[in-house]
């Protein structure tokens, strides 16, 4: 059976059990909306440092999953680079955990706000774990780019994994 793990935290208006992490800048993901649409966003816009900042999941158990895979929605405008990284050791410090970085295996928005499908990114690599996702937004102060995640969906075949208990936004639909 399909495990299906839609982790669209965003419609609250809130980020819902995603934490933030802003190393340096002033500016850190956030929820936004337009058009009735609601999506993280970080933007290093008017700000006079450089810009690291870390949009991280709650923790996905992975265990009797697998074919795992991971799909989400960006749209970009004015530069600035996003990254998307996946750890298995993340404990609540970015600095400590080791990253994997998986951004070339996304498809990402070309800019002008267009919303872009990342496509399907392989995750069977850490069936068995428990991961953090993380979207990772640097930029200088003479960029300011602009990036907007939304739609995050995790799936799989197997046992539906259980949520993180802060993470009630979770919801599984087996099929």
């Amino acid at each position: 059976k399909k495990a299906n793990l839609e982790t669209n935290p965003l419609e609250d208006g809130t980020l819902n059990g995603w934490g933030v992490e802003n190393l340096s800048g002033a500016n850190s993901w956030m929820n936004d909306e337009h058009e009735g649409k609601r999506y993280a966003y970080v933007s290093g816009f008017q700000d006079d440092a450089n810009s690291e900042d870390w949009l991280i999941s709650p923790a996905y158990d992975l265990q009797g999953v697998s074919h795992v895979r991971l799909t989400f929605m960006s749209a970009n405008k004015y530069g600035g680079q996003i990254q998307l990284m996946i750890s298995s050791d993340y404990a609540g410090d970015v600095a400590s955990a080791s990253w994997d970085d998986l951004t070339a295996q996304a498809v990402w928005s070309p800019g002008d706000w267009a919303w872009t499908p990342s496509g399907a990114v392989d995750l069977s690599a850490y069936e068995g774990e428990t991961i953090h996702i993380a979207f990772l937004y640097t930029t200088d102060p003479g960029t300011g780019g602009t990036w907007e995640i939304d739609d995050i969906t995790l799936m799989g075949e197997g046992a539906l994994p259980e949520p993180h208990p802060a993470a009630h936004f979770l919801h599984g639909v087996a099929s």
